[in-house]
């Protein structure tokens, strides 16, 4: 709790959590064709495609691909979102990323071996912006709203919360509030805790990552039905762990006996959910859209934990590290 305390307090300054100024709209007319580039967090291409459980029902996954071209064998550029995410928004392979404060990362990259800043580096908004593009983000865990604000024209984003609590939480606490969470998660994180009859610490972080997934997913309704952003990038928690979707009864929840392929339900009820936002909004058919991973299902670090199901067993008997890679092009069936 002190450690907690002494981060969030002591060592960086109010100033550091606060966005800086996003990009000016530019006054172009509306694209003809606009970029929505969807990255699903820890999305696995064997899971969701190469051998699906029998019992996981994927339609609108299914539907894209009809009109899609699909990559049955992609990888991503590395199995951490601390590295995935800056090397597809840079093009450029990340070796080595470390936290600079609350507000940036220092990179290595494969073509730049000497550290840098990522928000000092050219990214693909800003090439968007040269074409005289507007650009949106909607994403979590990295604060993009420090990073890469001075490259898009609307940013919404929600901070990573782990056990350790010490994360920014979605919205602000009182001191009463703050402490009790650090308790909680204080006894969350005790060894063996998980395996204790009527005991699940991960309850607190599902109800949190409900809350955030609901505001992302809102942010991310608004983004894509937007006709004035040419590029736009939508980076969602799912179906990252914790499981927070119980797909035989088709609603999030915090409770049960629920995993990963529930989430990977989820993911195919938010695309679902996003196509009818764009249709909707008339720009089906000038949308190119892509829909891929920051990387795939990291078997080895879930098995064994409290929440791991027999059904995630029996799923991760293949490899699981490969990505989904669907790109729909404006105009095409």
């Amino acid at each position: 709790m002190f450690q907690a305390a002494h981060s969030t307090l002591l060592r960086y300054p109010h100033a550091a959590y606060q966005d800086g100024p996003l990009a000016a709209s530019l006054p172009t007319p509306i694209p003809s064709t606009r970029v929505v580039w969807i990255i699903f967090d820890e999305l696995s291409q064997t899971v969701a495609f190469g051998n699906r459980p029998q019992d996981l029902h994927l339609p609108n996954l299914d539907r894209l691909r009809a009109e899609s071209f699909f990559a049955s064998s992609a990888e991503s550029p590395a199995n951490l979102t601390e590295l995935s995410m800056p090397a597809l928004i840079l093009g450029d392979m990340v070796v080595d990323a470390s936290p600079l404060g609350t507000n940036d990362l220092r990179l290595k990259t494969r073509l730049r071996t000497d550290p840098f800043v990522w928000s000092s580096a050219p990214n693909v908004f800003d090439t968007a912006r040269e074409l005289g593009l507007n650009t949106a983000l909607v994403g979590w865990d990295h604060p993009y709203g420090r990073i890469l604000n001075r490259s898009l024209t609307k940013c919404y984003w929600m901070a990573g919360w782990l056990l350790s609590g010490v994360e920014e939480r979605l919205d602000a606490q009182g001191l009463a509030a703050a402490m009790w969470d650090r308790a909680v998660l204080q006894v969350a994180a005790l060894p063996l805790i998980g395996h204790l009859p009527g005991i699940f610490p991960g309850i607190h972080q599902r109800e949190e990552k409900i809350r955030v997934f609901s505001r992302q997913s809102a942010r991310a309704i608004e983004i894509v039905a937007d006709p004035a952003i040419g590029l736009e990038l939508i980076h969602l928690q799912i179906p990252h762990p914790p499981a927070i979707y119980n797909r035989s009864r088709g609603m999030t929840t915090a409770k049960g006996r629920i995993g990963y392929l529930d989430n990977v339900a989820l993911v195919d009820r938010t695309l679902g959910v996003l196509r009818d936002a764009i249709e909707q909004a008339g720009l089906w058919d000038r949308t190119a859209l892509l829909v891929s991973a920051d990387h795939g299902w990291r078997t080895s670090l879930w098995r064994g934990t409290p929440e791991w199901t027999a059904d995630e067993e029996v799923a991760s008997r293949q490899d699981t590290s490969g990505v989904p890679f669907l790109l729909k092009l404006p105009h095409r069936r």
